[in-house]
């Protein structure tokens, strides 16, 4: 069945177009901002490409050391 002449293709259409282009942007953009990539040592894209993912480690190092030096004991009920 041949489509209608007069009616735009379903992906041709502002409104879906509009729809699909801003889905996309919000994936790109949650993918570098927002989600840790596991080969990038749990960093974020933007960091790596920024330059920032050696002074993101040092303070994790910092925390991680901050955080086990002031821990409390464990309780003995266990």
């Amino acid at each position: 069945m041949a489509p209608n002449s007069e009616e735009p293709h379903p992906w041709k259409t502002n409104s879906r177009r509009g729809d699909l282009e801003r889905q996309v942007a919000a994936f790109v953009d949650h993918y570098n901002h927002c989600r840790y990539h596991e080969i990038f040592s749990s960093l974020t894209s933007v960091d790596i490409y920024f330059g920032r993912g050696d002074i993101i480690m040092l303070e994790r190092k910092k925390d991680q050391t901050r955080n086990h030096q002031t821990a409390p004991l464990a309780s003995s009920r266990c």
